[in-house]
């Protein structure tokens, strides 16, 4: 296995997915679908192609080098969730992507993929709203959305005798800060000079 940072794989890209009878090849291209017999069976088209893995991390086998898809697709796809860029820049074809994700071997493996990178967007659109929110800047539906989902605590019911209090003590205080400014500026409560020229 290799680091996580590792981009090697962009050397190879984009995939060359059809055999030599320009038939489009999708599970040949995955280490864990082609199978060892076909490999010793000697079809070199398959065995070619094959240099994908499925698995989450870059996986080397036999000496062999397998680049994980999973981390190609995050790598792309945490910039641009269609997934177009991804599918031109690894396979660059549109279709050929479309008919990978519909190969049952496949499906099972994108939709944890999509859910995962779902979550991923859904964490990035939080922090921004909660920037938002630290900002002042929040509109009244993000601040709905944060608390109605739980990112935000929101206070329920009456409050309690220790936040009363500590509200009271604010008012106070800024009634006193008032106060002091008014007498500083020489006002009086009408906001009229208190003093003769």
């Amino acid at each position: 296995m290799t680091s996580g940072t590792d981009l090697g794989w962009m050397e190879i890209i984009p995939l060359s997915f059809r055999n030599d009878k320009y038939v489009r090849i999708f599970g040949g291209l995955f280490l864990e679908q082609v199978s060892t017999y076909r490999l010793e069976e000697g079809m070199p088209t398959i065995k070619d192609k094959c240099c994908l893995t499925l698995k989450r991390e870059n996986w080397v086998r036999n000496g062999i080098k397998y680049w994980s898809l999973y981390r190609m697709y995050m790598h792309f796809c945490k910039e641009d969730p269609t997934e177009y860029e991804f599918a031109q820049a690894v396979f660059g074809d549109w279709s050929y992507w479309q008919d990978l994700c519909e190969r049952d071997f496949f499906a099972p493996h994108i939709a944890e993929w999509r859910e995962e990178l779902k979550e991923f967007w859904k964490m990035k659109a939080v922090k921004a709203m909660k920037t938002q929110v630290e900002e002042g800047t929040a509109a009244f539906s993000t601040l709905k959305y944060l608390a109605d989902n739980g990112y935000v605590e929101k206070e329920r019911g009456r409050p309690s005798k220790r936040k009363i209090k500590e509200e009271a003590e604010k008012i106070a205080k800024s009634k006193d800060d008032v106060k002091e400014d008014w007498e500083r500026l020489g006002l009086n409560k009408n906001g009229e000079t208190s003093y003769v020229n």
